[in-house]
């Protein structure tokens, strides 16, 4: 029998008095120069990310994306990554150092760059002899730069110690049996050789399956693999809910908006579709150090319009009129009419638009059932709903169950009403005569399920209501007085 705490969303759709970093994130999978291909890398700026992942590549989406994202979010949220690599030959450049022992000396220590990829070849270690009598210095240099120093080592066990959190390299102790310290490794400067991780066979399930690393322990959030075709769409569907994210894909470049809804419509088919919106056109970013405009997906303007947004409100409140308005993406590849932009809504695209600012105009989900699901904050309201719930209900897992009317269900009673309180105080929920935006059903509980250990609490929760139409009726009127203010 399974343990642990279960949470299903089910058709009655709210959330945000959590933690808006973490409701904030935005997931992605891509390929980049170097960074952990084990598990996710997490940066909370565009200079942290490229310090991780290393700069721009003429390959893939991601830096785009996360650039787009960091430009919008307003100081809010952080990118989670995984960085994926291709299925051939995929290994980390490396040296093997030898001892002071004499002429060819004894292997002492394996240098190997931290992760796979060519970028390997571009680390050199010089080893000078320590400041302390028997200990060496060991200096990394990439590209010629000094990048970390590990100063006095007196074995070569430190070695591996000292760089067991280290961005650049690893060091493996090779066992040499000279005696210490002319165990150590010789003074001089050591290149490391080889490294590859095969970025021209990356294909779209490589990518899919990166998306396994974004366990449920690293929260709600947007996830998108930019740059790919709507074909990822299911996949992601699958991913968000079963961890409870939402999606994000957008058409291909030069999609026109009649394409966009064609594309749109044979979505809200796909299994999940409420997790999923589907955004477009391309945006234009400043070239970043170069001259002139690039042409970018635009999933990563959207999860960062939809950050600062959160940030400022909650994640009830759709990125959408003066919340979606750009502050750092320049455009939308095209500048659609208002009969266009209009015809997009219809059909559950997300529109971005050109005048009189550049803003993501929407916030309609690709759920066919529009009663529930219509638009993208109900779904994010309940993705960040059960995240928070099911946080609350682990502290009660292993507890005795002291019947019905006992301490155990009054704690969980307590727990959900605090949670769910907070979001209704927020302007998270929506009231009624009878309710506050939320109520707590605590009756499937009974003897049987007790006595399995299973306790189940039912939540209902209201979403505000979100304006997408706005009519504004203009009556001329012959004033014979002053018209009142």
């Amino acid at each position: 029998m399974p343990t642990g705490v279960q949470v299903t969303i089910g058709a009655a759709a709210g959330a945000g008095g959590g933690d808006p970093t973490l409701e904030a994130q935005y997931f992605l999978a891509g390929t980049s120069q170097r960074g952990d291909v084990t598990k996710p890398i997490i940066a909370r700026s565009y200079a942290e990310f490229t310090d991780l992942c290393g700069p721009r590549t003429t390959t893939g989406f991601a830096h785009d994306s996360v650039r787009s994202f960091f430009g919008e979010n307003e100081g809010v949220g952080r990118v989670v990554f995984a960085r994926t690599v291709g299925p051939g030959t995929v290994n980390a450049a490396t040296v093997t150092l030898k001892d002071r022992s004499g002429a060819g000396g004894a292997n002492t220590l394996v240098a190997t760059a931290a992760n796979p990829g060519s970028w390997g070849a571009g680390i050199s270690l010089v080893i000078t002899d320590g400041f302390i009598a028997g200990t060496y210095n060991i200096a990394v240099t990439y590209g010629g730069a000094t990048v970390e120093t590990f100063a006095n080592l007196t074995s070569p066990a430190d070695a591996v110690t000292a760089a067991a959190a280290s961005l650049w390299v690893r060091f493996t102790n090779a066992g040499s049996v000279t005696a210490a310290p002319t165990n150590n490794p010789l003074a001089g400067t050591f290149a490391l050789v080889g490294g590859a991780d095969d970025l021209a066979n990356v294909a779209q399930s490589h990518l899919v399956a990166a998306l396994d690393r974004f366990g449920p322990e690293y929260g709600p959030g947007l996830v998108a693999i930019p740059g790919q075709p709507t074909t990822v769409a299911a996949s992601l569907a699958a991913h968000c809910a079963a961890k409870n994210r939402t999606g994000v894909v957008s058409p291909p470049a030069g999609t026109s908006s009649a394409s966009a809804i064609t594309l749109a419509r044979g979505l809200r088919s796909t299994t999940n579709a409420r997790t999923l919106r589907l955004v477009h056109p391309y945006v234009t970013l400043p070239a970043d150090g170069e001259a002139g405009v690039r042409t970018v997906s635009p999933e990563g303007f959207y999860a960062g319009r939809r950050a600062a947004t959160i940030g400022r409100v909650g994640v009830w409140q759709p990125p959408a009129g003066d919340f979606g308005q750009a502050v750092y993406v320049l455009g939308p590849e095209y500048v659609m009419t208002s009969t266009q932009r209009d015809a997009l809504v219809d059909d559950a695209v997300v529109p971005i638009v050109g005048t009189p600012t550049t803003r993501i105009y929407g916030d309609r989900s690709l759920a066919s059932d529009e009663v529930t699901w219509r638009f993208g904050s109900y779904s994010e309201l309940a993705n960040a709903l059960a995240f928070d719930c099911s946080n609350a209900m682990e502290g009660l897992v292993g507890r005795a169950i002291d019947g019905l009317h006992g301490v155990f269900f009054a704690d969980m009673r307590t727990r959900l009403h605090g949670i769910l309180g907070e979001f209704a105080d927020q302007g998270g929920l929506s009231p009624s005569a009878s309710d506050p935006g939320y109520t707590i059903d605590l009756s499937g509980n009974n003897a049987t399920t007790l006595g399995l250990g299973r306790a189940v609490a039912d939540v209902s929760f209201r979403p505000p209501g979100v304006a997408e139409l706005i009519t504004v009726r203009l009556t001329k009127s012959g004033f014979t007085t002053t018209a009142a203010a």
